[in-house]
């Protein structure tokens, strides 16, 4: 996997979770903040999925997809 430079400014707060995140599982900040990515993304896809499936925009089997999942996954989420 290539990995590309992305620069953002934070509040105080948030640079402070990630420092704490740090400490915590002892990695450096560049990696802190993939995991913390990664998670955040992959949370967003499920709930975003899981609203557009309540409000009818999608069909079952797409918003498993949006959200990255097999169907029964998916289920387990609903």
């Amino acid at each position: 996997m290539v990995l590309r430079p992305l620069a953002t400014r934070v509040p105080k707060e948030i640079e402070q979770e990630i420092r704490d995140i740090m400490d915590l599982l002892r990695v450096e900040k560049a990696q802190a903040v993939r995991m913390i990515l990664e998670i955040g993304i992959s949370e967003w896809r499920k709930r975003t999925a899981l609203d557009l499936l309540r409000q009818g925009e999608v069909t079952f089997a797409k918003a498993a997809k949006l959200a990255k999942l097999d169907v029964w996954d998916f289920a387990d989420l609903v």
